[in-house]
């Protein structure tokens, strides 16, 4: 029965830990670290192309890419924040 308890918290503790540093956990969060690069939205135009909005140190970047290029389509100031 022990060995059963044991088990079962080391898979509580694993799933937590993943939760954790997925949510952005970490050494670099715990130290205050802050993230400039954040992809906003991602929109599939075709198997090989897409539209990506990304987000850098305050501004707004819009990118092309297919399968033989990426492109910056448009660059702009940063995006209101929204409520959650």
């Amino acid at each position: 029965m022990p060995a059963a308890l044991l088990l079962i918290v080391l898979l509580v503790a694993a799933a937590a830990l993943v939760w954790w540093t997925r949510r952005g956990g970490g050494v670099g969060a715990a130290q205050g670290a802050r993230r400039r690069l954040r992809v906003v939205e991602r929109l599939a135009l075709s198997r090989g192309a897409a539209l990506i909005l990304v987000e850098y140190e305050g501004r707004a970047l819009l990118i092309g890419q297919s399968a033989e290029r990426i492109s910056l389509i448009e660059s702009g100031a940063a995006r209101a924040a929204e409520p959650d």
